[in-house]
């Protein structure tokens, strides 16, 4: 796509749209899918510790908020669609886990509530969100994320990423959920990495598919 063009109403809708069984923000952990062995697989990484706060970017139903919550102080999940936090916020109050928070939030403005003016995560989580960006707006917002909490800070990206070049994988693309949609810019993993290295101390590309993996970037 020459010109891609980001559409947030476009997403909102869709996310908005979603079944609870949907792979895309399904609860269960366990279910085979490349999105949840790439969340599964993002603990390695994470290093998460009883004294972390974690934010959940595109938390959905906060399937991954719940699973790391008992390894962490807190876990803040935010999303941009306002029917799913209202989802993840009952599911919290239903199951009793006290250590999670959710906000209405973007990429674009991390938390958009007030209430959430005191998060001040270590570790910051994406699982099969950030292909959603253009490429200028994630090279933006890891600038942003990396200036707005100077604190020693993990970030994972746990999602579609290039290792090589897709037509060549066409098969592959529904295993993958990717169907070229308007609403997705899967980026060339390397040049990922090299959008986080002037933020960053430390990046490492981790490939699980030829056409999905992790970007970890560390400061601090």
């Amino acid at each position: 796509m020459a010109n891609p063009t980001y559409r947030r109403e476009a997403l909102e809708e869709e996310f908005g749209k979603l079944e609870r069984s949907s792979p895309l923000v399904e609860l269960n952990v366990e279910a085979d899918s490349i999105i949840t062995t790439v969340g599964r697989k993002a603990a390695d990484w994470l290093d998460l510790q009883k004294t972390n706060t974690l934010l959940d970017i595109g938390t959905g139903l906060g399937r991954w908020a719940f699973f790391y919550a008992p390894l962490c102080k807190e876990v803040v999940g935010i999303d941009i669609s306002e029917p799913l936090i209202r989802q993840a916020r009952e599911a919290a109050h239903q199951a009793g886990v006290s250590n999670v928070r959710f906000y209405r939030g973007s990429f674009e403005n991390l938390i958009e509530s007030e209430e959430g003016a005191d998060v001040r995560p270590n570790k910051v989580l994406c699982v099969y969100s950030f292909h959603h960006l253009t490429d200028p707006m994630k090279a933006a917002f890891l600038e942003r994320l990396a200036q707005r909490w100077p604190q020693p800070l993990t970030l994972v990206i746990a999602d579609l990423m290039w290792f090589v070049d897709p037509s060549r994988l066409r098969e592959s693309w529904d295993d993958v959920f990717y169907d070229e949609g308007d609403t997705d810019f899967p980026s060339n993993a390397f040049w990922l990495q090299e959008a986080a290295r002037p933020y960053f101390d430390r990046t490492l590309l981790v490939a699980v598919h030829p056409l999905v993996g992790l970007l970890v970037a560390q400061k601090g």
